[in-house]
């Protein structure tokens, strides 16, 4: 069944052409529109850029503070090897911490 006589067929073809192409001139339009109010964003090969400053004189190098200092505990195991538990700020990890203390007590004067 038919929607159209043979004489409106070719009227109605060129306007579904017409419409086609505004359906795609439309898309690519708001393609465009996105792409151009979109931030630049640049692509850095390797990390990001450094700002050299001319003129400015370099920073001397920071020290550690205790407590982000890590050391290796290093008392001695009931193997005979050094403990390798990291500890903050120097000393002794949990589990030789009371041994120290009572190596300590236990000397003879």
């Amino acid at each position: 069944m038919r929607a159209l006589c043979p004489r409106c067929v070719p009227r109605f073809r060129s306007g579904r052409w017409l419409l086609l192409a505004l359906l795609a001139a439309c898309a690519v339009g708001g393609f465009l529109a996105g792409r151009r109010s979109a931030p630049t964003e640049t692509f850095h090969l390797i990390g990001t850029p450094i700002e050299l400053r001319t003129g400015a004189s370099p920073r001397p190098p920071e020290e550690p503070d205790a407590a982000r200092l890590q050391t290796t505990c290093g008392a001695t195991t009931k193997t005979g090897r050094p403990c390798r538990r990291k500890v903050r700020g120097g000393g002794h990890c949990w589990q030789h911490r009371d041994q120290k203390q009572e190596a300590r007590s236990q000397k003879p004067e």
